[in-house]
């Protein structure tokens, strides 16, 4: 049974509990009424993954305390005990969620009081299986994204020596054309850009404070500021998300 850190909910709960697959929800409801109930957090994640990133806003929203364990490449002995074998990975008391559409979709009652909407579940999914991967083929084939992408997160990595950087540089790339080859109808990351824009109501999507699909979109954007990515800086001017941008900042 892949769980980690037992403790206080007792044994029995976590030794029972099923570790969800890709894209779909574990079999059983989390067992918490709110955040609070959250007392030990940990998040297994790469320097830049864009999935992880999105993870780590909705903490930072939420206030929620975590560990951060950076899962070494391509070894991946930091999650050994686990059979799933992709990141991001939470352990939520112990209690293991795999993929950060789920972990969305799991921890939103807890953060935002409620159950997400059938719409909001649809725009997150959107985010994490198509816009996601956009932004990321379009970064990988960007020779100058690359350089700034790897020179931000990966050689700054204590997990990854500076010869795995360089390695990383071209296989970067190589990602970038898997991503195209298992998704031939894969649409722009503008055409995401636009969707999200439109479903703006008031300040944020969320209406007059950030839901789950803005946080997700966020992340992403301040992922490329972080390392002084440019490559979409006029489209958000063109599209007028620069202060919907400069509102989720002062969220954070």
């Amino acid at each position: 049974m892949a769980t980690e850190n037992l403790n206080s909910m007792g044994e029995d709960k976590a030794a029972a509990w099923v570790p969800n697959e890709e894209g779909e929800d574990p079999k059983e409801s989390l067992p918490f009424t709110n955040k609070n109930d959250l007392t030990t957090v940990k998040l297994y994640q790469m320097g830049g993954s864009p999935p992880c990133i999105m993870v780590q806003a909705m903490f930072s929203y939420a206030d929620i305390n975590y560990e951060k364990v950076d899962v070494s490449f391509p070894l991946k002995s930091e999650i050994s005990w686990s059979t799933y074998k992709k990141i991001p990975i939470v352990t939520l008391n112990g209690l293991q969620v795999n993929d950060s559409y789920i972990i969305f979709k799991q921890l939103a009652p807890l953060i935002f009081g409620r159950t997400i909407t059938e719409s909001e579940a649809v725009q997150i999914k959107s985010v994490a299986y198509e816009a996601m991967i956009a932004l990321e083929a379009e970064t990988f084939e960007n020779s100058d994204a690359v350089s700034k992408f790897v020179d931000g997160y990966v050689a700054k990595d204590c997990c990854t020596a500076n010869t795995m950087g360089h390695v990383i540089k071209l296989m970067l790339p190589q990602m970038a054309s898997g991503i195209r080859s298992k998704n031939p109808d894969l649409k722009p990351f503008k055409t995401h850009c636009e969707t999200f824009k439109a479903a703006i109501t008031g300040k944020f999507v969320g209406g007059s404070e950030p839901g789950p699909y803005d946080i997700m979109m966020y992340a992403l954007f301040a992922m490329h500021k972080h390392v002084k990515i440019d490559m979409y800086e006029e489209m958000w001017k063109e599209l007028q998300l620069t202060e919907w941008y400069d509102s989720m900042t002062g969220v954070f």
